[in-house]
């Protein structure tokens, strides 16, 4: 999480008891407190995160957002993410295929490389984003990560730690442009691959045939989706399949649509809770990805 703000709150309580000898101890018979009364003090409370008290009531979606927590797992290690990001409605939030589909996959093309009309609209599209205030993420009573809404333009992550599969990530946003919300999301379980082999470094794929990958289905994570990717300079193909099928396929007829030689491939689950707000469609959304592996294309 380059260019992050690095931060760290710590509350430490220490007692010490300096320069005295077990003799130098005293007791008080006459009923007053002592080490063995001191031993029964109960314990305090553990910190625990706050209560969701969730939105009930209309609502008119102005706006669209996300609260992501990603995992990613290459074939040299595993890394923690979380993003927010909420922009008007009409913005973000649409699955349909902007270019050629068959069955559940979809290939898009890449833009022209003289397409600076299209960045100048990423551009814009980055300056619309808009603030849901403080956002606050607990994996159980711990708290992982606080997002922050820094210069007016998109959060910063203070803090962010990692979680286990199956933990319950608890988000609460304070507000803003976007109203306040809270909800939950079961983080998802690691990408193993069906066959229990390891993640491999590169992939080749033979485009005139259809191409198929099988991984190991999440049991504890009910209506998870996969999504697999593979790209080039020529655009991307992505196919989308249930979890439970433990296996995707993608067709020729795409895989010919890209180029061949090297690209790049990854597998992505994830799943995606909608929490109730007044003002915006709002999803927290939990993921693991295989990413880091390269393909041929032949």
């Amino acid at each position: 999480m380059g260019g992050k703000l690095s931060w760290a709150l710590a509350l430490v309580a220490t007692t010490s008891l300096l320069g005295c000898s077990s003799d130098d101890v005293t007791t008080d018979d006459g009923g007053g407190s002592d080490a063995s009364d001191a031993a029964k003090e109960p314990e305090a409370e553990a910190a625990a995160a706050p209560v969701c008290i969730p939105y009930e009531g209309g609502v008119d979606a102005a706006y669209f957002g996300t609260v992501g927590a990603f995992v990613s797992e290459t074939p040299v290690g595993t890394g923690f993410e979380i993003d927010e990001i909420f922009v008007p409605a009409g913005d973000g939030g649409t699955t349909s295929c902007s270019g050629t589909a068959v069955g559940d996959c979809c290939f898009t093309p890449s833009p022209p490389a003289d397409a600076g009309a299209d960045a100048d609209a990423d551009a814009d599209a980055a300056t619309a984003q808009v603030s849901a205030g403080d956002i606050s993420i607990y994996d159980g009573p711990a708290l992982i990560d606080h997002a922050i809404w820094a210069f007016g333009t998109s959060y910063a992550n203070v803090g962010a730690g990692s979680w286990a599969p199956s933990d319950v990530l608890s988000v609460f946003a304070d507000g803003g442009t976007v109203d306040p919300f809270c909800g939950s999301v079961r983080a998802t379980g690691a990408l193993g691959l069906a066959d229990g082999g390891n993640i491999p470094l590169e992939i080749a794929i033979d485009r005139a045939t259809n191409y198929s990958f099988a991984w190991r289905a999440d049991p504890g994570a009910p209506g998870a989706r996969v999504t697999l990717l593979i790209g080039n300079q020529a655009g991307s193909l992505s196919c989308t399949t249930d979890d439970s099928a433990g296996t995707i396929t993608a067709p020729s007829q795409l895989l010919m649509m890209l180029d061949s030689g090297s690209g790049a491939w990854q597998l992505l689950r994830q799943v995606s809770v909608n929490v109730p707000d007044p003002n915006a469609d709002v999803h927290l959304v939990s993921a693991v990805a295989i990413t880091g592996v390269g393909v041929v294309l032949q």
